[in-house]
């Protein structure tokens, strides 16, 4: 079942892809589902592992594993026409990499080794594609907006545990109070930035106001 699962995420990509390329007016729309889906660990954070070592692994990466985001970025991938520009930090991602790739050999457990530079390749994709897409202006103003509602659910979610279920130090849904404070740090600080230079827009209030307050919380 699994693998069909699979099989048919990965068959909605070519369709998905297709319709943002005939559709270039929703991609604010899309970026922002990107940028939500990216502070998302809780149910909307869906995820399937090719290979799974859940509860078997103390490391970080349990697994090989592909996202509800991964195929969405895969999608945008697909639709975005060719740049000519180069990708920056290209040597030292591929240099980083190999490094990396090179500490399997040396594992007692080579396969669980494998799924931190699975996970790798996953994050320098993302980025290759953000990177590409925001050569339009709009990918950056939506993408830092999905963000920021991602850290108001978040936000939402600390408030409960504080206050609802009594917890001293919340987590805002993530498995620990330091991951909600990193993720937050990477939200508040653009729109802090665009605070200082006069940008007086809503989410640009908003969202340091709810870093402040789960960094309160935590």
């Amino acid at each position: 079942m699994k693998w069909v699962l699979i099989a048919m995420a990965l068959a909605c990509v070519l369709p998905l892809a297709g319709w943002l390329r005939g559709n270039p007016r929703e991609t604010p729309k899309i970026w922002m589902l990107v940028g939500f889906l990216t502070l998302q660990v809780g149910p909307l954070h869906m995820f399937m592992a090719i290979d799974s070592w859940a509860g078997m692994w103390p490391g970080y990466t349990q697994g090989v594993e592909i996202s509800l985001l991964d195929l969405i970025i895969l999608a945008i991938y697909i639709s975005l026409p060719r740049g000519k520009d180069s990708l920056p930090f290209r040597f030292a991602i591929a240099f980083y990499f190999f490094a990396v790739l090179l500490s399997v050999f040396q594992a007692s457990l080579p396969r669980a080794a494998l799924f931190y530079p699975w996970q790798l390749a996953r994050v320098f994709f993302v980025y290759a594609v953000v990177t590409k897409a925001c050569a339009d202006p709009r990918v950056t103003t939506s993408l830092l907006k999905g963000m920021a509602m991602g850290l108001f659910l978040a936000a939402c979610e600390a408030i409960w545990e504080r206050f609802g279920l009594g917890q001293l130090q919340t987590s805002g849904g993530y498995s620990s109070q330091n991951y909600l404070g990193l993720m937050s740090h990477f939200v508040v600080f653009p729109f802090f930035a665009l605070l200082l230079v006069g940008e007086l827009g809503w989410f640009a209030i908003m969202t340091p106001l709810a870093g402040m307050l789960t960094a309160i919380l935590t």
